[in-house]
């Protein structure tokens, strides 16, 4: 961000909301040669940021919430047509406008609704289109990329991988690490224990409080 507004020690919420969205240093072409923003203008989408220095957007999740075409944010369209709660038309989600992330998991292998009544999105043949905003580019159907597309392997997690933080108590996370190598499901020990440690607290594990924390939840 620049932070070169008119009044650099009150600066106006539009002015930051436009340095948040991000905007052209350069004229913009994509492969086509054909111009897609002009120097100066805002961007439409994080897609058009690029890392050689002919843009600049303080987040690239905001990028598409102040366009040319005005404040996104401040769009209140509250119509909802599939009936599923989802009000494109009202203010601005990010990125680019999508509610629900990683909506390819709604539509089966072939890109068909899992559930018709409720379609998400779905695969037309030649593109993604739907209630929503697709979040897995122009891939079709068939091609070997899972839904969940910010992870290596495409898919979801239930638990995470390779991301434990190392704590004090050595001997406590390393049990944790074995136990969670040892299975690839959800077991009893970890629905019925948690593992609290926080700053200038004891570190230990809350005792089961009653009969009900030995059922497993429907995931």
């Amino acid at each position: 961000m620049s932070w070169n507004y008119k009044q650099p020690h009150e600066p106006q919420s539009d002015e930051v909301a436009k340095e948040n969205n991000g905007y052209a240093l350069e004229d913009l072409y994509d492969a086509n040669g054909v111009l897609i923003a002009k120097k100066g203008q805002l961007l439409s989408s994080f897609a058009h940021l690029r890392d050689d220095g002919t843009t600049a957007s303080s987040c690239w999740i905001y990028t598409g919430s102040w366009t040319e075409q005005g404040n996104q944010m401040a769009n209140r369209d509250n119509s909802d047509p599939s009936g599923l709660g989802n009000t494109l038309g009202w203010a601005w989600a990010w990125p680019l406008n999508r509610r629900v992330l990683y909506n390819r998991a709604s539509a089966d292998i072939n890109g068909k609704p899992w559930d018709p009544k409720r379609m998400l999105i779905q695969w037309n043949g030649s593109k993604w289109t739907g209630n929503d905003i697709p979040d897995f580019g122009n891939a079709a159907p068939g091609t070997p990329t899972g839904p969940f597309i910010m992870q290596p392997e495409g898919m979801g997690r239930l638990f995470a991988i390779n991301k434990w933080r190392k704590v004090r108590s050595r001997s406590t996370t390393s049990q944790l690490k074995r136990r969670w190598a040892l299975t690839r499901c959800i077991r009893t020990w970890c629905l019925t224990r948690l593992f609290v440690c926080m700053n200038k607290t004891r570190c230990g594990w809350v005792k089961k409080s009653s009969s009900r924390m030995w059922v497993r939840p429907i995931v």
